[in-house]
């Protein structure tokens, strides 16, 4: 597939894959960025010629070239969600699904959101307080046969209800879920040694 460039919003101390020096030096809307392989590019350096590999979080990524979209409406939003899924050429792959709730840790999973849906494929990144852990997981049914990572962002009560969910649905393939703990009491995620400070990490 074709790189997807767009302009500004670049990573600090990434270096051009033209020319090796750093890009975003100033404070501008300047340079280059593939959305899906996180390439970077100088404006004044001839884009590469490759095709884009999804980078290095090509096993976790939804390709936009193995979905199509579908709109529906959710409480008066129309939204884009997927409607099928083609299995890509290359392995491994296993697709990760993010649940965040918004309104855990202060707030922190808006930015947690904003940033995974930066990353990855923004169909694979879902606000359950829009659509409910049930409508999101029917991506699951799509490719039966494929093993899915769930990530749960959000406190004790979000991961319950993702949980649940998971239980209810009777998936032909089970998924393999971790948390990432943003709410207030994390008594599931702390009785795992998951800590909050987690976030800081990533």
């Amino acid at each position: 597939m074709k790189h997807h460039w767009i302009r500004g919003n670049l990573p600090l101390c990434k270096e051009c894959v033209t020319c090796g020096d750093f890009c975003g030096r100033e404070p501008k809307l300047m340079d280059i960025r593939c959305v899906w392989c996180q390439t970077v590019c100088h404006d004044d350096c001839n884009k590469p010629i490759t095709s884009c590999d999804l980078g290095n979080l090509r096993k976790w990524i939804l390709p936009p070239t193995s979905i199509t979209l579908k709109s529906i409406w959710v409480k008066g939003v129309r939204k884009q969600v997927v409607r099928d899924i083609t299995t890509p050429p290359y392995r491994p792959w296993q697709p990760m699904l993010v649940l965040a709730n918004r309104k855990s840790g202060d707030n922190q999973g808006q930015s947690v959101l904003q940033m995974f849906r930066h990353l990855l494929n923004p169909a694979q990144v879902v606000d359950i307080c829009e659509v409910p852990p049930e409508a999101a997981l029917d991506i699951c049914k799509l490719s039966p046969k494929t093993q899915y990572l769930i990530l749960v962002c959000g406190g004790d009560g979000t991961v319950g209800w993702v949980l649940s969910a998971i239980d209810k649905m009777k998936l032909q393939t089970r998924p393999l879920v971790c948390v990432l703990p943003l709410g207030t009491g994390n008594d599931f995620a702390r009785s795992l040694g998951w800590v909050q400070g987690m976030l800081m990490k990533i």
